[in-house]
């Protein structure tokens, strides 16, 4: 059974403020896929995890980034120096199996004057202006936590939602409460899947925005806390 003072910890954690973590991917010899990647995770720093990644891509042509998602949907099984995965924490006594699973990822295309003045930039300056935006508008990512109960584990839903150049993103990961139960594979599916945001800007471009549904199936990573980092004895 949960102690109700670690459910109380996790779901005060992930009601409060988030941590940007930017990854530059899109420069000289240790290139991945997409160019740029921002990692939302909860700002306790009782969460060493990376749940969530904001997607970013510079292109030529909003369909020419199309690719580059599946890429990073397909990488998860080589051995890369980046993380392919989206992760959602166990607070328990043991982890879980990666799986995978069928995820959409909600994409919108912008031209590169909505970041500069410049109707053409590189991959550093689109970097520089992304992480200048989190940093002006990361208090105001919206978070909220709900409580459902799967079997003999509890689940803290991490629900987000933000607006980014008029587009409402909204997603939500599980963090999953198992004591010392193990985690079933089909949890995800069973408590649903998250969302994952992604920006293509787009040079030279000079209509307004656009917007595509992708599916891909997407690892998904199990990073195991003991519980007794949030302030209980154990279960």
């Amino acid at each position: 059974m949960v102690r109700d003072e670690v459910l109380k910890a996790v779901t005060t954690a992930l009601e409060g403020p988030v941590r940007v973590i930017p990854e530059r991917r899109g420069f000289e010899h240790r290139r991945g896929v997409p160019d740029s990647v921002f990692w939302l995770t909860p700002a306790d720093s009782r969460f060493t995890c990376k749940p969530l990644p904001v997607l970013i891509e510079l292109e030529g042509s909003f369909a020419n980034a199309v690719d580059d998602f599946a890429k990073f949907a397909n990488r998860y099984d080589k051995q890369e120096e980046y993380q392919y995965s989206v992760q959602a924490p166990i607070i328990g006594d043991s982890g879980a199996e990666r799986t995978l699973e069928r995820m959409q990822y909600d994409i919108i295309g912008i031209r590169a004057n909505l970041l500069t003045d410049q109707n053409e930039i590189n991959e550093g300056r689109m970097h520089e202006e992304f992480s200048s935006w989190f940093k002006i508008f990361q208090t105001n990512i919206n978070t909220a936590a709900s409580i459902k109960h799967h079997l003999s584990q509890t689940v803290v839903e991490w629900h987000l939602s933000f607006t980014m150049f008029g587009h409402e993103f909204a997603t939500k990961i599980p963090f999953i409460l198992s004591g010392s139960n193990a985690v079933n594979g089909d949890m995800i599916a069973r408590v649903g899947c998250p969302t994952l945001p992604g920006v293509v800007v787009v040079n030279n471009k000079h209509d307004s925005r656009d917007h595509t549904d992708l599916y891909h199936n997407t690892a998904v990573e199990f990073p195991t806390f003991h519980p007794i980092r949030f302030r209980g004895s154990g279960w």
